[in-house]
């Protein structure tokens, strides 16, 4: 809180402590993100009466007992609805990127 460490928080050190305090770390976003999709999966399997080693099995295309990052991707899209709201990693970057260029305060 004290960047300059002169023993005095002035007003903009104060000020600039509570901003990063009040931000939402990535992490917590992306966790959201995540989250919320995993509960849409779960309603969808549900819904289909499906269980978790039966849902796992339907997305290993190749059938060798262990599921790759396309594999995954490929299966949710392709059999549950959540799946085209999901982003890939890169595109969650490439959107950070585009936001962190926009001015935090008006």
């Amino acid at each position: 809180m004290d960047p300059n460490a002169d023993d005095a928080i002035e007003f903009h050190e104060l000020e600039s402590a509570f901003v990063r305090a009040l931000q939402t770390s990535d992490a917590d976003v992306v966790e959201a993100q995540v989250g919320e999709q995993f509960r849409e999966i779960e309603r969808e399997m549900k819904i289909k009466k499906m269980k978790f080693t039966d849902f796992i099995k339907m997305l290993d295309s190749d059938g060798n007992g262990t599921l790759s990052t396309h594999e995954l991707e490929q299966g949710l899209m392709s059999h549950f609805s959540p799946a085209p709201k999901m982003q890939s990693a890169a595109a969650r970057k490439n959107n950070k990127i585009k936001s962190k260029n926009k001015p935090a305060f008006r």
